[in-house]
């Protein structure tokens, strides 16, 4: 008898137990997949790269740093222009890309190969040696041969040395053109490529363009190399160009667009829709008004309180800390960005304001840089004043930018010496990254020295400029393997002069 209760309870017990997963059961949509595929990942992945890289916090500080925008002396985030950047800033940009950009990349490498995708594991190797690269040349060392490893096992990759990152960047750009397949019945992204989905009409035309990327990346990866190690950047250079490499050009720049719907909006037009810490910097301001540079107008809206309302107006860096200095300011009283709506004004705004990864006018200023080092064929001053060209093209004022060339301080030294050549090159590449490539140009002034920039009136480093940017608090707090921490000043390796 007791071993009949003992079985009666036994079965009781068993009974909910089936009912309830039989319950939980029925909570699984037998429609939706729980598992991705690479058309549904590289949308995703794109994203990620973007939102963090054109809003906050990279986006953001290097507004600041490239000195396009600086403190308003009404109200604003007080810490950049003082050069202070905290750990728990970049928390957020350090997760898009490793937590979601990079394991997206990664997870499209790894299934392309499974299912005979050359063409997406060229994507994703190419955009994972983008976002690494930015990675270590806004932090120094990071994760790189043990990152995206947790599977394995590895919870707290080592980091690796800026050297060795750059090394495995150029190898993860081969990998991928070795995997590119331009024949009628390979697998092509289509829409799902928020970059070159839509902006050519074939599967081997987009991923022509993707090449084009590659070459351009491979390019750049060794002329940020060109003071630290300059035979390699010269090795590199003439390797690339011996096998006929075509770049990105003009009205080909890859862009991560955005368009006027809810969750599709750019990711500064959304963070300034919030707030707008920040007034146009005069460093950029002067610059563009002193050369009659219509793109101006493009970037910045004129000021529209205040003895100069109508004119564009810069801020000196660092000064709207000290809002006595002014004399009861209002922030109409300067230019602001033409990014955020403003009725009052009658500015619409941009919410479809690009996130550019790498501009065609980057790349004619990134050959031409080349040409001007001896490393590479081409004409230094066609290139730059094609760079010129793509950049008012890009921002639909390309009837404008004969007359910009012509301008006395835009004039390409021809006769002057490889530095003077250097210092308009790399002065025209900051002015055409504006607002869309802010990361980019911070780090391009950080390697050149140009354009020469006073340091912040805020800044609490003397006189000198930031150099890199702090661990975020995250992985201080979780990796018991990040290195020994460094300050904002502190160089990183291809910086040495």
């Amino acid at each position: 008898m007791k071993n009949k209760i003992v079985l009666a309870l036994f079965l009781l017990v068993l009974l909910p137990m089936g009912a309830c997963d039989k319950f939980l059961d029925q909570n699984t949509d037998p429609t939706r997949s729980t598992v991705s595929t690479v058309n549904r990942s590289l949308p995703s992945a794109i994203v990620e790269i973007a939102f963090p890289l054109g809003g906050h916090p990279y986006g953001f500080f290097g507004g600041y740093f490239a000195q396009y925008w600086t403190q308003s002396p009404v109200a604003g985030a007080t810490g950049p222009d003082r050069y202070i950047v905290l750990n728990s800033d970049l928390d957020r940009g350090w997760a898009h890309w490793y937590s979601g950009a990079l394991q997206d990349l990664n997870y499209i490498v790894k299934e392309g190969e499974k299912s005979n995708s050359g063409n997406y594991v060229a994507i994703g190797k190419f955009l994972q040696a983008y976002v690494f690269q930015m990675l270590t040349d806004l932090y120094g060392d990071v994760p790189f041969t043990a990152a995206l490893k947790a599977d394995d096992g590895q919870l707290f990759p080592t980091y690796d040395s800026q050297e060795t990152v750059y090394d495995g960047l150029i190898t993860l750009i081969n990998d991928g053109l070795a995997k590119v397949n331009l024949t009628a019945t390979a697998v092509y992204p289509g829409s799902d490529d928020l970059i070159y989905g839509s902006s050519a009409p074939t599967g081997p035309a987009r991923m022509q363009n993707w090449i084009r990327f590659a070459n351009t990346l491979k390019l750049k990866i060794y002329l940020r190399q060109a003071k630290v190690n300059p035979s390699k950047a010269q090795t590199g250079i003439q390797a690339l160009y011996a096998t006929n490499p075509t770049f990105i050009q003009t009205e080909q720049d890859a862009d991560v667009k955005f368009q006027d719907a809810q969750f599709n909006r750019s990711p500064i037009f959304t963070y300034l829709a919030v707030q707008e810490p920040f007034v146009a910097s005069k460093t950029i301001i002067d610059h563009m008004t002193q050369n009659n540079d219509a793109r101006i107008e493009v970037f910045f809206i004129p000021a529209s309180t205040g003895g100069q309302a109508n004119s564009f107006v810069g801020v000196e860096q660092g000064k709207g800390l000290n809002p006595s200095l002014f004399v009861l300011p209002q922030q109409t009283d300067f230019s602001l960005t033409s990014i955020r709506e403003r009725a009052s004004t009658g500015n619409p705004g941009k919410p479809d304001f690009p996130v550019t990864l790498i501009s065609a006018a980057e790349a004619y200023f990134l050959r031409a840089e080349a040409a001007v080092r001896g490393w590479a064929a081409g004409n230094p001053a066609t290139l730059y004043n094609q760079g010129i060209t793509a950049s008012f093209t890009k921002w639909d004022l390309a009837d404008e930018a004969a007359a910009y060339i012509t301008e006395p301080g835009v004039v390409f030294p021809g006769a002057g010496t490889v530095n003077q050549k250097i210092e308009a090159i790399i002065t025209q590449k900051w002015v055409s990254m504006c607002t869309s490539q802010n990361v980019e140009a911070w780090i391009e002034q950080r390697r050149t020295g140009y354009p020469v920039f006073k340091p912040s009136l805020g800044s609490i480093m003397g006189n000198n400029l930031p150099a890199r940017l702090p661990y975020p608090s995250n992985e201080i707090g979780r990796n018991p393997n990040i290195p020994a921490l460094k300050n904002i000043d502190e160089r990183v390796w291809w910086d040495v002069d």
